[in-house]
């Protein structure tokens, strides 16, 4: 029989979770009045757990977020003392973490190799004779010698493991750092680890990638709310987990978790947001308010000048005929059979996109559009162009989820969006679909207007959209454009998922924001630029028709409620944001409308809702 390595004998393991008397001015008077004291709330992360791991195997465990697992490790590793029970181990433990445990961002990578290995209990001859090695298998010989704090998360995981599985040592537990790194590397890994366990080592790993986790381990630990659910064959837990997941997904209560009920504000806030509206107001009574929302206003325009300006830049104006198939041209006053683009082409879409910080939520949001892209496969050719600034960080976040990735400086944002639309250009796309790196839209809204650019519509876009505030855990509907200062813009589309069409991309020369130096209002500069070439916000009856090659073309900037195209798009909202959840609700209140999370649950997949749920505060 296989030596224990790791006896695990009924463990529990309780953090304090405490609410501080003091806080905000408003919360120490109430806790004041209320005579509250600090109070300590203990968290049971570990409840009950036991287990026996043997030598020679390669174990996993799996879990939801905040199940235990990675406190489990920890607690195995001698991190974590158990309030409860007791943990028995024999021989060496390395554990390899995520964070990096164990190492320094101000020394080189060279000198984390012997830190680390000084940690795991190995003297500096030891490593010496290991160091060649443990570069060569990291890949980083170009990088050795350069501060950690220049290396990417990946980078960091890559020699952590490179170190943790050259040196011998009996138990060796992996958290969450199977994805890291290039197809090479990762199967690199598989060998390493394997080799360990013929050597007869003991591995337990910590991973969501399931493939992976069935391929590689002898048996399976589902963690459930701190305490082990069932042990068995890999295959056999997996199907249970996935059972179980689909179940609790629909068994959480969203409705508890995200209400209908306003938010309360701190006082300072409140004193904040009426101020505010109070100047909006004034902005509005003194024809301001234009100035205040966008840098470059565009001046009132007549018709007859807008008339001009389309004929300038597009040539002889055709007017639509309602529930026809004819137009007429607006100076000949003569008809003439419209000639629709060809309904039969497969359009090349591309989703353009510009990432920065807030690592979690841009995972999210672009395995989204690479989950989209696949479904969509045998109607739209959907290609994914994202513009990052953080390097390794970001390229290594982009092209996990398949995006074509570009690295340009963060500011102004102006330049980055224009850099991102050049970019498109390689790709020779049919439309640019504009999303935040915070934006979710579904596949109804995509296939709508994948129709609609066949039928000539040259811009395209939404005017409201869903928000998801994931500080407050509040969902809500904001309606577009309107009241105070946004009045002028009622017609307008938003910001998010704006569509442009190759021919006005080609008139544009791919250049939107021009020089304008700026990295807010860039959605009202766009709509300023779109006027310039005769392109107004306009409703589908009004819309003018101009003739390119033959074939014609709505010029025109036109937007749709989501509820009428059975569509769905949503911004979700966290601490880092160019544009807060505050912003709209100091904008006009009563432009946002709160819903419950069955609305949410109706939208969007059990995974993606569990994923955004798991943000909180973070980032």
């Amino acid at each position: 029989m296989s030596r224990m390595n790791v006896d695990v004998d009924n463990i529990t393991i309780q953090f304090p979770k405490i609410k501080p008397f003091f806080g905000t001015i408003e919360n120490s008077i109430s806790s004041f009045l209320k005579m509250e004291a600090t109070e300590t709330d203990d968290f049971v992360a570990l409840d009950g757990v036991s287990l026996q791991l043997f030598e020679g195997e390669i174990v996993g465990i799996i879990g939801k977020n905040g199940s235990g697992k990675s406190t489990l490790l920890r607690t195995i590793s001698g991190i974590y003392n158990p309030d409860k029970g007791t943990v028995r181990t024999k021989g060496q433990i390395s554990l390899l973490a995520r964070l990096g445990i164990g190492f320094n961002v101000h020394l080189t990578g060279r000198e984390n190799i012997y830190l680390y290995g000084s940690i795991l209990g190995h003297s500096k001859k030891t490593m010496d004779g290991l160091i060649d090695e443990i570069i060569s298998f990291s890949g980083l010989a170009l990088s050795i010698d350069k501060p950690l704090r220049t290396y990417s998360s990946g980078m960091k995981t890559r020699l952590s493991f490179s170190v943790a599985s050259a040196v011998k040592s009996e138990i060796l537990l992996i958290d969450e750092v199977l994805g890291v790194g290039d197809y090479d590397f990762r199967e690199k890994s598989k060998i390493r680890m394997q080799e360990m366990v013929d050597e007869a080592a003991t591995v337990v790993i910590v991973s969501h990638s399931l493939p992976i986790l069935e391929q590689m381990c002898s048996r399976l630990i589902l963690i459930e709310d701190g305490k082990i659910k069932a042990i068995g064959e890999p295959k056999e837990i997996i199907d249970i987990y996935k059972t179980t997941s689909k179940l609790k997904a629909k068994e959480i209560d969203l409705t508890k978790l995200i209400t209908k009920e306003k938010p309360k504000k701190r006082l300072g806030k409140r004193i904040w947001h009426n101020l505010n509206l109070f100047l909006l107001l004034l902005l509005r009574i003194f024809g301001l308010s234009e100035w205040a929302s966008t840098k470059i206003p565009a001046p009132k325009t007549s018709v007859h000048k807008k008339n001009e300006i389309i004929q300038k830049h597009w040539g002889e104006i055709f007017e639509n005929i309602p529930n026809t198939d004819y137009v007429i041209d607006k100076r000949s006053r003569r008809i003439t059979k419209q000639k629709h683009v060809e309904y039969n082409k497969t359009n090349t879409i591309v989703i353009l996109t510009c990432i920065w910080k807030r690592p979690k939520l841009t995972r999210i949001v672009l395995s989204h559009y690479r989950a989209l892209k696949k479904e969509l496969k045998d109607v739209i050719n959907l290609e994914l162009v994202a513009v990052g600034s953080e390097g390794e960080k970001s390229k290594n976040i982009c092209e996990e989820s398949g995006f074509n990735y570009f690295e340009y400086e963060n500011q102004p944002m102006s330049e980055k969006w224009n850099f991102g639309l050049q970019m498109t250009k390689k790709i020779n796309p049919d439309a640019v679909i504009i999303v935040g790196s915070d934006d979710l839209i579904d596949k109804n809204l995509l296939e709508f207007y994948d129709k609609k650019l066949k039928q000539g519509y040259m811009m395209l876009g939404i005017k409201d959209f869903y928000i998801y505030d994931a500080e407050r855990q509040k969902l809500a509907y904001w309606r577009g454009y309107g009241k105070l200062n946004d009045a002028h813009r009622m017609n307008e589309t938003i910001g998010l998922a704006r569509c442009l069409s190759r021919s006005l991309l080609d008139k544009l020369n791919f250049n939107i924001w021009n020089d304008l130096n700026i990295s807010r209002n860039l959605d009202g500069a766009m709509t300023t630029r779109l006027k310039e070439v005769g392109i107004y916000p306009v409703s589908e009856a009004r819309m003018p028709y101009i003739n390119l090659e033959n074939q014609l073309y709505g010029a025109g900037h036109l937007g749709y409620k989501l509820k009428e195209i059975e569509g769905f798009a949503i911004d979700i909202k966290t601490k880092t944001n160019v544009t807060s959840f505050d912003r709209y609700l100091a904008r006009d209140p009563d432009s946002i409308e709160y819903l419950d999370g069955d609305f949410l649950a109706s939208k969007l997949n059990e995974n993606t809702i569990t994923e955004i749920m798991a943000l909180g505060n973070e980032e």
